[in-house]
């Protein structure tokens, strides 16, 4: 197994690859502090599953990230994206937790290969700043499945350009400016919002 061991604020000024093909999780281990890629990241297969552990730090990505290993980590632990522009978001992996929080251009999560492809959320996704939509071509499906704890969507400034998919029970968490119900709600008699959190300051 990998550990990188990050000082505060340290930002990586290119791409970031992990692939190791470690047989037990977790293959890579996030320490100490936050750390920031301001090109691509990309989390390979070939290890143990949900090999790369972000503990309770947040890896801030400026380009795209692929995520074919699935990741893990504490209640803190995120992938955030904070790119200034278009970023793409693809993998066959699940995502645990995951940020949109960009200040311009959208989070699309798309393989590009035309077919359809579902990204799993079974952490938080926070919907901080920006729009998030999936690829065309399928459609691609983001879809929210945790049987043993349900996701959680915190929307702040951010939103869903179209509806998601509900497999498990999710909750909702309103925070920032007063908001009205949209795509992150589910809908149609699902019943599957649990708990519905308003904490707006509007």
């Amino acid at each position: 197994a990998q550990s990188l061991t990050s000082g505060i604020g340290v930002q990586w000024p290119g791409h970031l690859n992990i692939n190791n093909t470690f047989p037990v999780a977790p293959t890579f281990n996030l320490l100490v502090a936050n750390f920031g890629v301001t090109g691509n990241a990309i989390f390979s297969a070939g290890g143990g599953a949900n090999g790369v552990n972000l503990n309770n730090f947040t890896l801030f990505v400026g380009g795209n990230f692929t995520n074919n290993s699935g990741y893990t980590g504490g209640s803190n632990g995120f992938v955030s994206l904070n790119g200034g522009g278009a970023q793409t978001v693809a993998g066959s992996a699940a995502f645990y937790n995951i940020e949109v929080d960009k200040a311009a251009g959208v989070a699309t999560f798309d393989d590009v290969t035309g077919g359809i492809v579902t990204y799993t959320i079974t952490g938080t996704f926070n919907l901080t700043n920006s729009a998030v939509a999936v690829g065309a071509g399928g459609p691609d499906v983001i879809a929210f499945n945790n049987a043993t704890t349900a996701p959680t969507i915190v929307r702040n400034a951010g939103s869903f350009a179209g509806a998601p998919t509900f497999t498990s029970d999710v909750n909702v968490v309103y925070i920032g400016a007063s908001k009205t119900f949209s795509n992150e709600v589910p809908v149609g008699g699902s019943n599957r919002l649990v708990n519905l959190t308003i904490a707006t300051t509007g």
